[in-house]
């Protein structure tokens, strides 16, 4: 694993943990390009790379310049990111940008560790606490009397996308999905790739987060559904699944 960070005593307290509760081998690094150049002996063997970047936006010139390079040089490696940040806006772009997880500094060094497995196990990891505010806001709103932002198009989409839509914001499978709905699983994967384009989402997770986002869901009941989180959650946990 590579640790990028370009503040040397964050980096390092970082690399300490890593060190002392993870499995994989951690290595420190101040940039994307320090680790092209100075990492070349362990690149093939990079599993993953933690990209730290403290209270900046992942949206920034410099963080996208990074994670592009990372991209290109080590399109096999799963990208995290940790950030002081913890709203919607900077997990959907994170994910927007590639990553596989997202990971808050105010997580316990426990958590962390274990978000960082499910992603080398293969899934993605994203903090139910981000998705949680956004909910009890609109429901603060409801109480209240005001209404939230309106819902945008939702009334537009095809009812059959909308129940495709509200099912895979539940982690389910497009095998599922179609069990469930009594269709065709061609037929689901079809609706899939509509959903996403039309959220501009890369990834079944994106697409899940960006609907949470919005309000583009049939039930709008006072109660919050069990598949994003309950208060005492603390993370979120979708497995990969292609669209195609």
């Amino acid at each position: 694993m590579a640790v990028i960070d370009d503040l040397s005593l964050r980096r390092s307290s970082t690399l300490d943990f890593l060190r002392q509760r993870g499995r994989e081998p951690a290595f420190p690094f101040d940039s994307a390009t320090d680790l092209l150049t100075r990492g070349s002996a362990i690149l093939h063997d990079l599993a993953c790379v933690l990209l730290n970047v403290g209270g900046c936006s992942i949206d920034t010139a410099k963080n996208r310049g990074q994670i592009e390079q990372l991209h290109r040089a080590l399109p096999d490696a799963a990208l995290v990111v940790m950030s002081d940040r913890e709203d919607i806006e900077e997990v959907v772009v994170a994910f927007r940008h590639g990553a596989r997880g997202f990971i808050p500094t105010s997580f316990e060094p426990e958590v962390a560790i274990e978000a960082i497995g499910i992603v080398l196990a293969g899934g993605t990891f994203f903090p139910a606490s981000a998705l949680l505010r956004v909910y009890r806001e609109r429901l603060r709103l409801a109480v209240s009397g005001h209404k939230p932002e309106p819902r945008r198009d939702s009334e537009q989409w095809p009812p059959r996308q909308l129940a495709v839509l509200e099912l895979l914001a539940q982690g389910k499978a497009n095998k599922e999905i179609a069990r469930e709905l009594h269709v065709e699983e061609s037929t689901v994967k079809v609706h899939v790739w509509h959903i996403m384009r039309r959220l501009k989402a890369s990834n079944r997770t994106e697409a899940a987060l960006r609907a949470r986002q919005l309000g583009i869901f049939v039930h709008e009941s006072g109660e919050e559904q069990d598949t994003v989180a309950d208060e005492h959650s603390s993370v979120a946990v979708a497995p990969i699944r292609k669209a195609s």
